[in-house]
């Protein structure tokens, strides 16, 4: 090295030494001279003689930075540790004046009881190690971090000094009693500042009214109260998430699972040994929780006899479950965590295999199960989720869909020597998308295999602008994208995965279109064929290719794409077939000399060819634009259909060339069931078999059933039934989605599953008057008791008064019926039948008053019927209405349930039969109306009109009151039907109500005979004056009326509101047609 290069490099260190040593700004500069001094720490900061000042900035105590307004140099971090260990106590006044701090830490020094709050009134973090705290007074507003190692500290914190505080932390490290800290709620009611995070060790439960913080943790250590005040949970109505660390401790685990708000959301316990933990716990008082979290090194949540977890009943609302450091050598089954979307289970001994996972009866997209000695292979169902297993004794092959997202999943299996194919890459053959746009649901489809594992894993093309808003349904496999209806979509549509793999795809279910076919005889004696074209598929399994009536082989999913497709005949296969090595002759004895035919089959949709077989090269003959069936050996369009009778499901609509089927049946030529679901015997909530009735065709490739997000397993299916089994539900109203054959059902809200246990009217007013029947929710009225909640007296005329007025009923041609009593008249109608598609949109409306035909069928039964027929169609269905007088008591059953009809019942059964739907997505709704008027003479009882409906879709029965004139209709009814022959439960809505009149439509099922046909039982309770003299005197009367109504879904209250008046000594039916066509 010369001269020149030594000066160079000595020039090249001052100029860096220059940069790096510049001097902070002169205030800070000597804010940090007398601190240090005032610490008796100055000598640990000497002058640099060459610079001739004290270099802060080169120290690791203290950290700098150019301001880049000023352009002068300021400190951002502080890092203080008393390593003379000085007395002197640090105040605020030492350091507050450094105003651009980020980030202070003091080590070993004594605290004046103001530092921290007087500090902290600059926005910076301040983290206190293992200091002498002489208190902690004044307002906390900023990130204050307390750490006691050593020393030990009392204190009491008042909640008040936390303000809009983003992080206070009070904790000892380990379990080293050294904090003693009481909590002292000092908050008026008013108070609405927010801690964002709030961990302290305390010594008893505190009281936190009114403290609203997001993070809660406490820590227990040995000053924790022998007796703690359990009370103070039911203070926690302000904490969004809670962590206890226990460190051992024995407490009570009742008053934490009975714990009350809406507010939480986590709830995790850590080291906590708990007396005892029951079977089914849940913390279902916590109605918004979401996580729940459990280090069990205590056992407390296992069953000791049989090693494995102790059952839980969370609400749905819980989506995430952890449980750590437990024993479950005999762990093998994942079924009972299927409600959490994740599910992390570590170090708990599970030394078995790991366990069977069915991915679509689960809500499980994430699974972490390290550290736990699990043996065995990974199997394919595993892609369906985020999966981590590292640190276990796996063997055998890592799946592909797993080694697609390598650099991602790497570390998520480390750890298990036997996996084979841990190190290297590998090439991702398992990918394979497909889409599928459902117009009438509104979403495209995008499903498949190893499709991604974070989120929606495509880019969509930006030209498609009506395709957005994609989310998950199950990871790594099925998604879903909103689609907006009222903009053209593309016909070609391409997706871009967020690894640069690309896909094309025709949105609407299009044939194949080969443009030519090359083939290549192999060495083995198989002949390879490479076609070209459009409108082909990533998915070979949905792919079928026969060339001279043997089949083509695929072998990877990378061989066939939008445009291209490779497959291979084997010789073996081939019958009668002798082969030209120099011309790759392929020649059967059934075919032309030098012609074979080909035929390619795709997601259902077919294309017939021939092709010459006298050359590698074999283009095919195209017809240019064909709207029908192109003959592929002359070139020809043809104006015909592949299968002119259109499997006698259809029609040939010769101008386009394709079948239009019938509503049942789709394809190209009609081969696949339009399926639809009818009617659900449903399973308990706890899970069990679902019988599904409806239309289900005898093709049933690729079934599956989803009730909610779970799969509903498959046991049994024929083509108008399912039988599968569910987990566990939530009562409620459930989608369906019925996926087959590339074809989707969607049934919203179809499902309704009741609770187990059902609630009577009013719980029967009282055990005096009644006991409720919690199977049926209907009340059994103890003896001189009537009415659906028991509350109406049998014998009314211990109340004195006049004459009950007489009610007269007229049943009107029209449908109507009119019911007059004294001077309140009821109209009872039907006024039209609609047909809906799946987002409840009028498809067709049909009017049904005044087009009733009449047909008395005895003196106490009286039917109508109407046969209508759609417009532009030629099939015609009905619709019949029956009343019938209930003249004896009598057993009446229907749709599974059995009820008593007493003497004096009426009787309503309404039927839809054939009715011909536009699509097997539609439903119908039949609306009553129910109305009531007065004479417009006033007197004593008259008062105004009101309905009250408590209809319920979940509830067995529903019950309505309608109030007129000093009389209670009380309606009872069924939300059963008879759909296809089978019962089902459906659905009802008010369409319209005020105060004189209400409109109820009842959701039928996509059914072809729906009757609605059980028990509508009414009580009319009336509390009438007969004589408006004024003595005021009262009559009561009691005038019980049972009304079977086929309308069983909703308030069909008003379907049948028949007054039946019921003396002491005769019961009279007051009946008069008018104009009886």
């Amino acid at each position: 090295m010369n001269l020149k290069t030594l000066y160079f490099l000595f020039l090249l260190f001052l100029f860096f030494e220059y940069i790096s040593s510049q001097k902070l700004v002169d205030f800070e500069y000597d804010i940090l001279v007398n601190f240090t001094q005032k610490t008796g720490q100055s000598g640990l900061y000497p002058i640099n003689a060459a610079l001739n000042y004290i270099d802060f900035c080169n120290t690791t105590s203290f950290t700098c930075l150019t301001d880049e307004i000023s352009g002068e140099n300021i400190v951002i971090n502080i890092n203080y540790e008393n390593i003379v260990n000085s007395t002197y106590v640090l105040t605020s006044n030492d350091l507050k004046n450094l105003l651009k701090l980020i980030q202070v830490t003091i080590k070993g020094f004594s605290i004046d009881s103001y530092f921290v709050s007087e500090i902290c009134s600059i926005s910076f973090e301040l983290t206190l190690n293992d200091c002498t705290l002489l208190g902690l007074s004044g307002l906390i507003t900023n990130r204050v971090v307390i750490q006691q190692v050593t020393v030990p500290l009392t204190l009491t914190l008042d909640l008040s000094q936390f303000a809009s505080l983003s992080l206070f932390s009070l904790i000892e490290q380990d379990y080293t009693n050294l904090l003693n800290i009481s909590i002292n709620n000092d908050l008026l009611v008013t108070n609405s500042e927010i801690v964002d995070q709030f961990y302290v060790t305390a010594n008893n439960i505190p009281d936190l009214t009114s403290f609203y913080v997001k993070g809660l943790t406490l820590t227990i250590n040995g000053f924790f109260s022998q007796n703690p005040n359990y009370n103070n949970l039911k203070t926690f109505v302000n904490v969004e998430s809670y962590s206890l660390i226990c460190n051992g401790h024995n407490l009570k685990f009742a008053p934490f699972n009975e714990m009350k708000n809406s507010f939480t959301y986590l709830l995790i316990f850590s080291s906590c040994n708990f007396d005892s933990v029951p079977a089914n716990y849940s913390f279902s008082g916590l109605t918004n929780l979401q996580s729940v979290g459990f280090e069990d090194e205590y056992q407390n949540f296992i069953n000791s006899s049989k090693k494995d977890l102790k059952s839980f009943n969370f609400q749905k609302s819980v989506s995430t479950f952890v449980y750590t450091d437990g024993n479950l050598p005999n762990f093998n089954n994942l079924n009972e965590f299927y409600q959490f979307e994740t599910v992390v289970l570590i170090n708990n001994s599970m030394n078995s295999n790991l366990p069977k996972f069915e991915p679509f009866k689960s809500n499980i997209s994430c699974l972490t199960m390290n550290y736990n000695g699990l043996t065995g292979t990974i199997g394919e169902e595993y892609c369906g989720v985020f999966l981590n297993v590292s640190y276990n004794s796996l063997t055998g092959k890592i799946p592909n869909c797993f080694k697609c997202y390598w650099d991602i999943m790497r570390i998520n299996f480390h750890g298990n020597p036997g996996l084979t194919n841990y190190d290297g890459e590998e090439e991702c053959t398992s990918m394979v998308p497909n889409i599928y746009l459902n117009k009438n649901e509104g979403y495209l489809y995008v499903f498949g295999t190893s499709l991604g594992l974070f989120g929606y894993p495509f880019i969509i093309d930006p030209q498609a602008t009506n395709f957005y808003e994609c989310s998950v349904v199950v990871q790594n496999t099925f998604y879903k994208c909103s689609y907006n209806p009222s903009k053209p979509y593309p016909t070609i549509l391409n997706l871009e995965h967020y690894l640069g793999y690309k896909f094309t795809f025709a949105v609407d279910p299009t044939p194949p279109l080969v443009s030519n076919v090359n083939a290549l005889s192999l060495s083995s004696g198989n002949t390879s064929y490479m076609f070209s074209g459009l409108y082909f598929s990533y998915n070979y399994s949905i792919t079928n290719i026969q060339i001279g009536g043997e089949k083509c082989e695929f072998y990877r999913n990378n061989d066939i794409s939008f445009t291209n497709m490779n497959c291979t005949v084997v010789s073996k296969n081939l019958n009668n077939q002798l082969i030209n090595s120099n011309l790759g002759q392929l020649k059967y004895p059934d075919l032309p000399l030098n012609y074979l035919k080909v035929s390619v089959t795709i997601n259902g949709l077919l294309q017939n060819f021939t092709i010459r077989s006298d050359s590698l090269a074999n283009p095919v003959i195209s017809c240019g634009t064909c709207p029908g069936y192109c003959d592929y050996q002359i070139g020809v369009c043809q104006s015909y259909c592949p299968d002119p009778t259109c499997s006698g499901r259809g029609t040939c609509d010769e101008p386009k060339g394709w079948c239009a089927c019938n509503v049942q049946y789709t394809g190209q030529n009609c081969t696949l069931a339009n399926q639809y679901a009818s009617s659900f015997i449903t399973a308990p909530a706890s899970g069990g078999n679902v019988t599904i009735g409806g239309w289900f065709g005898d093709v049933h490739d690729q079934l599956i059933v989803l009730i909610g997000n779970q799969s509903c397993n498959i046991s049994n299916v024929n083509n108008d039934t399912i039988i599968c089994s569910i987990g566990s539900l939530k009562p409620g109203i459930i989608d369906v989605n019925i996926s087959q054959n590339n074809v989707t059902w969607l049934g919203p809200k179809s499902y309704i599953l009741s609770p187990e246990v059902l609630k009577c009217p009013n719980a029967c007013t009282n055990k005096t008057n009644g006991i409720c029947n919690t199977t049926t929710g209907v009340c059994n009225c103890n003896s001189g008791w009537y009415g659906n909640d028991c509350s109406s007296p049998f014998n009314p005329n211990n109340n004195g008064g006049g004459q009950i007025p007489t009610t007269s009923t007229t049943v009107n041609n029209n449908g109507s019926t009119s019911i007059v009593n004294d001077k309140t008249n009821y109209q009872i109608s039907i006024p039209q039948l609609l047909e809906l598609d799946i987002n409840g949109k009028l498809v067709r409306p049909y009017s049904l008053l005044k087009n009733w035909n009449y047909n008395e069928t005895s003196n106490n039964v009286f039917v109508f019927n109407q046969i209508l027929t759609p417009p532009g169609s030629n099939l015609s269905f009905t619709v019949s209405y029956m009343i019938e007088e209930i003249t004896a008591p009598k057993n009446y059953s229907f749709a599974g349930y059995n009820f008593n009809l007493d003497k004096g019942s009426v009787k309503i059964s309404l039927s839809v039969q054939n009715y011909p739907y536009q699509s097997s997505l539609n439903y119908l709704q039949i609306q009553f109306e129910s109305s009531v008027s007065l004479d417009q003479e006033e007197d004593c009882n008259t008062n105004d009109s009101s309905i009250d409906s408590s209809a319920n879709d979940q509830e067995l029965l529903n019950y309505v009151n309608i109030q007129k004139d000093s009389k209670t209709l009380q309606a009872r009814f069924l939300n059963r039907i008879l759909s296809d022959g089978r019962p089902t439960t459906i659905t009802s809505q008010i369409v319209s109500t005020n105060s004189n009149s209400i409109i109820i439509g009842l959701n039928l099922p996509h059914c072809t005979s729906c009757i609605i046909d059980p028990d509508f039982s009414v009580l009319i309770s009336t509390n009438f004056q007969t004589s408006c003299d004024d003595d005021g005197k009262r009559a009561s009367y009691i005038i019980p009326v049972a009304v079977v109504s086929s309308v069983v879904g909703v308030c069909v209250l008003g379907t049948v509101i028949f007054f039946i008046i019921k003396k002491r000594r005769d019961n009279k039916f007051f009946k008069s047609l008018s104009s009886r066509g």
